[in-house]
């Protein structure tokens, strides 16, 4: 033990100028490449290739839809549906509806209600009432969104105070259909090898899915702050919280990025600072 601290004493700490260039040399080789360093939160990432769990998954998302979307709750301690908060809600989804990358923005505003007063089905052909319709009348709506079992607990609170906003995120059909096509190759690797040419066009896709969810991760990262400077504009009136996996992966990846840059200089300080001594 003894000689291993004198040998590194001698080869490490005996020569500091040396072992500082031989660090710095390092760095800057990762600094070169640091450009290429990408974290990849996706679920092909998470899981095995070909497990059935991600395989059902895909499944059920290509029959009813994607599910990149955000859920912003809203709460009040007052009356939920009054004109102010009213007002407020819809200059909410409005400037949502305004960022780029979103692809609609469903409220408690949007929502057809049938029972507020009761209407026929040739009404609702002529017009699908809503909660901003003259007809409508409040206090049988407040009973339909807290009580009727479409919309009790999704829309509107049972106590009345809370609502959601429902933020659907524009989809990418490129990257959907580059997913698509390397799925078959998949789907056909698992029954027999592949052919000299599907192995090729299989590293093709996987290197185009790459790039392209670097594109599509950057955006909606970019989407999610905008959405959040947006709710810091309504706090006074309400509270807000944001929540939805696009959200997580968002908040994920900036936590680790932040990590990795804060004991990376760490670990360089610490290592100029004992051979300083």
């Amino acid at each position: 033990m003894h000689s291993v601290v004198t040998g590194f004493e001698r080869l490490v700490l005996g020569r500091p100028r040396l072992t500082l260039s031989v660090i710095l040399g390092v760095c800057a080789i990762f600094a070169v490449f640091a450009a290429r360093f990408t974290l990849d939160a996706s679920a092909d990432s998470l899981l095995l290739q070909g497990d059935p769990d991600l395989r059902y998954y895909r499944m059920m998302r290509a029959r009813y839809g994607s599910d990149d979307y955000l859920v912003v709750t809203y709460t009040v301690a007052g009356d939920l549906l009054a004109d102010p908060v009213l007002d407020d809600v819809r200059g909410l989804r409005d400037r949502l509806r305004d960022i780029p990358g979103i692809e609609r923005v469903t409220s408690l505003l949007d929502v057809p209600l049938v029972q507020s007063p009761p209407v026929t089905l040739r009404q609702l052909r002529e017009s699908v009432p809503t909660l901003l319709s003259p007809r409508t009348d409040r206090a049988l709506a407040r009973r339909e969104l807290t009580e009727s079992a479409l919309y009790s607990q999704l829309i509107m609170s049972r106590d009345g105070q809370t609502t959601a906003l429902l933020v659907t995120l524009e989809q990418d059909p490129e990257y959907r259909a580059l997913v698509d096509a390397r799925d078959r190759l998949y789907v056909q690797a698992s029954s027999g090898p592949l052919t000299a040419q599907q192995r090729r066009e299989l590293h093709r896709l996987k290197a185009a899915i790459r790039d392209r969810r670097e594109i599509q991760v950057a955006a909606q990262r970019q989407t999610i702050h905008q959405v959040r400077d947006v709710l810091d504009e309504h706090r006074d009136c309400a509270q807000l919280r944001l929540g939805g996996l696009p959200m997580i992966v968002a908040d994920m990846l900036d936590f680790i990025l932040r990590d990795v840059m804060v004991f990376g200089a760490a670990i360089v300080v610490f290592l100029v600072g004992l051979l300083a001594l």
